[in-house]
């Protein structure tokens, strides 16, 4: 062995020394600055939202939006419409429909369409194959 264990014992410790720094950065909590973010107000964030269904056989519904019913009803060939106050925003919004079919033959379709007052109106069609539907559908702009 050559040199001295108290020499090396020095430079190991230096060198431990001269790791805490780039250490300290890395595992330091640092607080994010955050910008002053006005908060919009509630009734600029909703728009009235009109929404149709029909179904090719009967069926009875709920349309859920943000887990609370905004629409509960009973559907079939011809259209049902509802206009509900509603945020809609650039993101889109997702709705989940429920509903058991009462009669008919299977498959059948249901259709969905949501139109916001600045925006087109967007239809989804679900085929459903069972007796009960439970289905989350996304409407983007």
């Amino acid at each position: 062995m050559r040199g001295s264990p108290a020499v090396r014992l020095l430079i190991i410790v230096i060198a431990m020394g001269l790791m805490v720094i780039p250490l300290r950065y890395v595992t330091s909590k640092t607080v994010p600055t955050t910008s002053a973010v006005k908060p919009m107000e509630k009734a600029a964030m909703e728009s009235v939202v009109q929404l149709t269904i029909s179904a090719t056989t009967v069926l009875d519904f709920e349309i859920h939006h943000l887990g609370k019913t905004v629409w509960k009803g009973e559907a079939d060939a011809t259209t049902q419409k509802t206009d509900l106050q509603m945020p809609f925003p650039a993101e889109g919004i997702e709705l989940v429909v429920l509903g058991e079919i009462k009669g008919g033959t299977l498959p059948a379709a249901l259709r969905l369409t949501v139109a916001s007052g600045n925006n087109a109106e967007i239809e989804k069609t679900v085929w459903v194959e069972s007796r009960t539907v439970d289905e989350v559908l996304l409407f983007k702009p």
